[in-house]
This record gives structure tokens, C-alpha cells and sequence, in this order.
């Protein structure tokens, strides 16, 4: 008897091209000086600036699929069940104006959306995630100055109130006293 053939073996190749997503991920990240990512609506990588990482293969398999969001080694990621379910749904729900801060990062998640006919239901599954470190938005030299210059700019105002309030307080103190005495800030009629 003659053993039956093996299974015969199919390899498929599959190729998406997200050259243009990727060139929208370069521009976000160059303008806001953080970490872009283009996710799916379940939380599945899209696209980034570095594709490498947006893929995971299972070691036993050998099966290579789309990394979830929160299977990134990135330090703006809580990793946490608590951690990953809130990031679930906060990118699922992809509300503009919506952040959320994690160490030292403020994270958002914006739907993605295009003005052709063809790019009109984008957002309907495709979410842009930004991740800014909270130093993202100082410059190195300028950073120091801030804390200066905030003193500075308020020191006119509370010395103008603190003499206002002095001045005040002589005018009402000069009437309710019966000894009127002369000095310099005293009105002469």
C-alpha cells in the first residue's frame, strides 16, 4: 500500500499598499512632533512610520497578521486589562476633541476621513491616533524662560492693584480720621 500524498501546501501572497497613509502619518508626526498611528475601528495597525512594527507573527504558525494598538511596545500605551479596554474604547469611539493622558503622553483619536466620493465612509472604520509627549511642546532653549516670563508678565498688574488697594485704603483712612495731617499723597482743596 502506498501512503496517501500530503496535503499539498498553498502560500498566498498578499500585498496592501498604504504608501499614502504613510505619507499621511510622516506629516502628522512632523507637524506635532509625536507618534501617529493609522488604526482600524477594532484597534488593528494600519499604518505607522515604521511598518515593521505593525505586524505580529505567531511563533507557532507562523501566521503574520495586523498588530492591535495595544500590542505596541510604546510608552504611551498602558498595557494594563483596565489599560487596553479603555484604549479599545476610546478608539472605537474616535471623538475629536477627546484626550487622554498616560505617563507623560497625551494621547487622542481622530476618525479619518477624506472629501472624494471614494474616501467619504473612511471614517466609518479607520481611526488616526496621536500620542504627544507633554515635552513635545517646548522648545529645548525657550522651556526655562517660561516660568520667568510668567512672573514677569504678572508682576505690572499686581503691583498696580497693590498700590490701587494702598491708595484706597489712605483715602478712606485720611476721611474717618478727625486730625487731618498733612503728607505728601494728601489732596489739598
Amino acid at each position: 500500500t502506498t501512503p496517501p500524498p500530503p496535503d499539498p501546501v498553498v502560500l498566498v501572497r498578499a500585498a496592501v499598499d498604504v504608501s499614502e497613509l504613510r505619507t499621511v502619518v510622516r506629516e502628522a508626526e512632523a507637524s506635532s512632533r509625536g507618534e501617529v498611528v493609522v488604526c482600524t475601528e477594532a484597534g488593528q495597525v494600519v499604518a505607522r512610520a515604521d511598518m515593521a512594527l505593525a505586524f505580529r507573527v505567531d511563533a507557532e504558525t507562523g501566521v503574520v497578521r495586523p498588530a492591535y494598538l495595544w500590542e505596541l511596545d510604546r510608552p504611551w500605551l498602558d498595557t494594563s486589562p483596565e489599560g487596553v479596554e479603555q484604549l479599545r474604547n476610546f478608539v472605537r469611539k474616535g471623538r475629536e476633541g477627546a484626550t487622554f493622558l498616560h505617563g507623560q503622553s497625551r494621547v487622542s483619536a481622530h476618525r479619518l476621513f477624506g472629501l472624494a466620493n471614494d474616501t467619504r465612509s473612511l471614517d466609518d472604520s479607520l481611526r488616526i491616533v496621536v500620542a504627544i509627549h507633554e515635552q513635545s511642546f517646548l522648545d529645548g532653549v525657550l522651556g526655562p524662560l517660561v516660568m520667568p516670563s510668567l512672573v514677569t508678565s504678572v508682576l505690572p498688574l499686581s503691583t498696580v492693584t497693590l498700590l490701587a488697594v494702598w491708595a484706597l485704603y489712605l483715602r478712606l483712612c485720611a476721611r474717618s480720621s478727625s486730625a487731618q495731617v498733612i503728607g505728601p499723597l494728601t489732596r489739598l482743596s
